[in-house]
Formats: C-alpha cells, sequence, structure tokens
C-alpha cells in the first residue's frame, strides 16, 4: 500500500483468499499511517447516502493492487468513493461511469471533483466522470478512451442494487463488469467487486 508523496509501505504479496489477516494487516497499516482517520466520511465535503467507508474502500483499492500510476475505473462511482482511495494510493488515470440521468452524473463528477482538491489530489492525477450506465458497452468504451492506451490496470466497483438504482440485480452488475474486464482491464488486472445481499 502507498500514501500518495510518501514511502511504499510493504504489505507482502498481492492478497490471496486463502490468507484471511490480510484484512487487518491492510486496514492495520492503513490506521497506523492515518489514511482511515484522513478519508473518513464525516470530514468529506461531498457524500451520498451510499458512499462506501473509508476502510472499506482502502481495502478494495488494496486489493485491486493500486500503484502509483495506475489508470483505475469505477464504473458505478456515485460519489467516488473507491477512486477518492486509489487516488490516495497514487493512481494517475481516474474514470468514474454515473447513471444515465445527466443531474446525478454532473452532481457526482462536481461532488468527486470536491472531494480530490479537499484532500490535495487534483494535482496528482487525471479524473474525470462520465454520464452514462456501466451496462452499456459503449459507454464503458468511451471511459476507456480517457486511459492510456484504453485499458486500466484496476477495475473497481459498489455498485448500486434494487428498485431505487433502475432495477439493476447483483447479477446485472458483475455481467456488466466481467464485460468491461474482458475489453478494458489488463491482462492478469483485477476486478473488485462489493456485492451486498439483495
Amino acid at each position: 500500500m502507498y500514501a500518495r508523496g510518501a514511502e511504499p509501505l510493504a504489505v507482502g504479496p498481492a492478497p490471496d483468499a486463502r490468507r484471511l489477516t490480510c484484512r487487518r494487516e491492510v486496514l492495520g497499516l492503513a490506521a497506523r499511517t492515518g489514511l482511515i482517520d484522513a478519508y473518513r466520511l464525516a470530514g468529506r465535503p461531498h457524500t451520498l447516502s451510499t458512499t462506501m467507508d473509508a476502510e472499506s474502500a482502502l481495502l478494495a483499492a488494496s486489493f485491486a493492487r493500486v500503484r502509483p500510476g495506475a489508470r483505475v475505473l469505477d464504473p458505478c462511482v456515485g460519489a467516488g468513493g473507491l477512486l477518492l482511495a486509489a487516488a490516495s494510493l497514487g493512481a494517475a488515470t481516474l474514470v468514474g461511469v454515473d447513471r444515465d440521468d445527466a443531474a446525478a452524473g454532473a452532481a457526482a463528477a462536481r461532488g468527486f471533483d470536491a472531494n480530490l482538491a479537499f484532500y490535495g489530489l487534483a494535482d496528482g492525477c487525471e479524473a474525470s466522470v462520465l454520464c452514462g450506465d456501466c451496462r452499456d458497452p459503449e459507454v464503458v468504451a468511451a471511459a476507456a478512451e480517457r486511459a492510456e492506451g484504453g485499458r486500466f490496470d484496476a477495475i473497481l466497483a459498489d455498485p448500486p442494487y434494487g428498485k431505487r438504482e433502475g432495477g439493476m440485480t447483483q447479477r446485472d452488475a458483475a455481467a456488466a463488469l466481467a464485460a468491461a474486464a474482458a475489453r478494458h482491464l489488463v491482462v492478469g488486472g483485477p476486478c473488485v467487486l462489493r456485492v451486498g445481499i439483495d
């Protein structure tokens, strides 16, 4: 794990599903370096009711092996909590996609930009949010055009579910992310998807 502007912090090899202690190691390291306290939701200028907490976002970014210079996609960006965690670990290109409602997308872009500026991360990366549905391959292809080479080093997602989000199910989200990863993720690049209980 890396904190932007700091020396790399070694947490061992890439996370392995059999290594249940990885979560404690990553979060312990993040707590010791102040990342969790610095990025708590209560201190952010912009959040939504569904914004992922700092601990979970940092854990997801760590599982995705986000490193300085990484190109990261969040196809269900919302307020940008996962991309903010990726930026704090040094990601250079951050691309988000938000619902196809133009007003919601514009609000997400303004809020995400405000969060990056608040934490002093705006100058260290290129960030953009596109309006569109992550289930639409053309929208995801447009997002990939913003990454060098049209590929991402990691995909992070905490998709919305249920009636509130246009009926997207976990299966819909997983299928959309698998398609995005197949087309726009570097070979061997991680795709970290947070799932809830439908």
